[in-house]
C-alpha cells in the first residue's frame, strides 16, 4: 500500500513541473512566430529539435549514462514519439505560427484537452474525479471562445485552424507510450532519441521541400533559436515527461492551458499585439479549469474516463 504522504509530496511535484512547463509552453508560439520570420517552418522545427537533442546528449554524457537506454524495452515510444510528436504534431505548430498570430496558436491547441478525456476514456487508461471533469469542460469552454469565431470568419485561414485541431489529436495516443516507457528508462532518454530521430527527419524534409538553409539566416537568430532548442525543447520537455509519470496526463494537459494566458499577457507587452475579445473573453473559464484540475482530490472516482 502507498504512503498517502509520499502520493501527496509526488502529487505536489507533479504540479509543480507541470506548471513550469505551462509557463514555459507559453514563451514557445511567441519565439516560434519570430524565428519562422527568418527561416523557414521546417527549416526552425529541424535547427530547434536538432538543437534540443545536443542539449539532451551533453547531460547524458556528464551523467555518463549511455548505456541506459533500454531500447528493446522503449522503442515503441521513441519511434511513436517521434513521427507523430517530433515531426508531425511540431512541424504542424511551426507552420500555424507562421501563419496565424500566437494567440490563436497558444488557444487553439488546447483541443488536446477534449481529445484527451475522450481518448482516456477510450482506453480507460485514466480515472478523473468529478471535480477533475468539471475542471477539463471549462478549460475547453474557453477553448471554444477562440474556435467559434476564427471558423466563422470567413476571412481567415480554416486550413491553419483545421491543422492545428488536427494536430492536438496525436500527443494523446503517445504520451500513454511515453508514460510506460518512463517506468524504465529516464525523461532525457527519451527526449534524446526523439529529438535525434525527429530533427533529423525534418532536416531532410526541409533540404527537399523548402530548399538549403541560409548560414546568414542562422546567425542572425542564433541566440533565440538556442533559446527555443535548449530552454523550450529541451528543459519543458523533461519537465512534461517527469509530471506525467507523478500525475495523471489529463491533468498535466490541463494545467498547460494556462501557458495561453502567459502567451496573451507576452504578445500585448512585447510585441504590441491587441487580444481580441474573445480571446480575452477565454481567461476566465481558462483560470477557473486550471483552479479546480489543480486543487483535485486525492482519490479519483473509479469510473474509467
Amino acid at each position: 500500500m502507498s504512503d498517502p504522504a509520499t502520493d501527496k509530496s509526488q502529487k505536489k511535484l507533479g504540479l509543480t513541473l507541470g506548471f513550469i512547463g505551462a509557463l514555459l509552453w507559453g514563451i514557445f508560439p511567441i519565439t516560434t512566430m519570430v524565428l519562422t520570420t527568418t527561416l523557414k517552418p521546417l527549416a526552425t522545427t529541424a535547427l530547434s529539435t536538432l538543437i534540443a537533442a545536443l542539449f539532451f546528449a551533453i547531460i547524458i554524457t556528464v551523467k555518463k549514462s549511455w548505456d541506459k537506454f533500454y531500447f528493446t524495452q522503449t522503442w515503441r515510444a521513441m519511434v511513436g514519439a517521434s513521427l507523430f510528436i517530433g515531426v508531425s504534431y511540431y512541424a504542424l505548430i511551426y507552420w500555424a505560427s507562421n501563419q496565424t498570430n500566437p494567440g490563436n496558436v497558444a488557444i487553439l491547441i488546447l483541443m488536446e484537452i477534449p481529445f484527451s478525456i475522450l481518448i482516456l476514456r477510450y482506453l480507460g487508461h485514466e480515472t478523473l474525479s468529478s471535480r477533475e471533469i468539471i475542471g477539463a469542460l471549462v478549460m475547453i469552454s474557453g477553448a471554444l471562445f477562440v474556435l467559434i469565431p476564427g471558423w466563422s470568419n470567413p476571412a481567415k485561414s480554416w486550413l491553419v485552424e483545421a491543422a492545428l485541431v488536427g494536430a492536438t489529436l496525436l500527443p494523446p495516443f503517445v504520451n500513454n507510450l511515453i508514460k510506460e516507457a518512463r517506468k524504465v528508462t529516464s525523461a532525457i532518454h527519451l527526449m534524446f532519441m526523439r529529438s535525434l530521430i525527429a530533427g533529423s527527419i525534418l532536416l531532410l524534409l526541409s533540404h527537399y521541400l523548402e530548399g538549403s538553409i541560409e548560414i546568414s539566416s542562422i546567425s542572425e537568430i542564433l541566440p533565440l533559436l538556442l533559446f527555443q532548442g535548449i530552454v523550450l525543447m529541451g528543459i519543458e520537455k523533461v519537465a512534461f515527461i517527469e509530471s506525467i509519470n507523478l500525475i495523471p496526463i489529463s491533468i498535466n494537459l490541463a494545467l498547460h492551458c494556462s501557458s495561453a494566458l502567459f502567451t496573451l499577457i507576452l504578445m500585448y507587452f512585447f510585441l504590441d499585439h491587441t487580444s481580441t475579445w474573445y480571446q480575452i473573453a477565454a481567461i476566465i473559464p481558462l483560470a477557473i479549469g486550471t483552479y479546480l484540475l489543480s486543487t483535485a482530490d486525492e482519490t479519483p472516482t473509479q469510473t474509467p474516463l
